[in-house]
């Protein structure tokens, strides 16, 4: 349809990589067009995420490869937060992967060990 293609490319145009909120295109018309785009999967809806009162959400995406030499993360990012300030959740119970966890993070610590006695 003619308004999906054009709410496409305002969209496009608007927000060329980051999310968006349907928000900021209030008229019904873009809501029509949405729709359509979201039908063939040109656009990905994330979703609401909600916990108890006084428990923390946080959503982060990243690839990460898990080598023989640990867990390295290849892209996306924690931003200013580190892997350290996520609060643990279920715990892994394959003794494999958790060695290359532990490989990794004690590359990790050795790192910024290193990083430190530098300064």
């Amino acid at each position: 349809m003619k308004v999906s293609r054009e709410i496409f490319s305002r969209i496009t145009a608007d927000h060329p990589t980051l999310p968006f909120s349907l928000r900021e295109y209030d008229d019904a018309r873009a809501r029509l067009g949405m729709k359509e785009c979201l039908e063939h999967d040109l656009f990905t809806t994330y979703p609401v995420l909600e916990e108890r009162e006084g428990d923390y959400v946080a959503h982060m995406k990243f690839t990460a490869l898990m080598t023989s030499e640990g867990v390295q993360r290849i892209t996306g990012g924690f931003g200013s937060c580190s892997p350290n300030c996520v609060v643990e959740g279920p715990v892994c119970e394959d003794e494999e992967l958790n060695g290359f966890f532990q490989a990794a993070m004690e590359k990790a610590a050795k790192k910024k060990a290193k990083k430190n006695k530098k300064k």
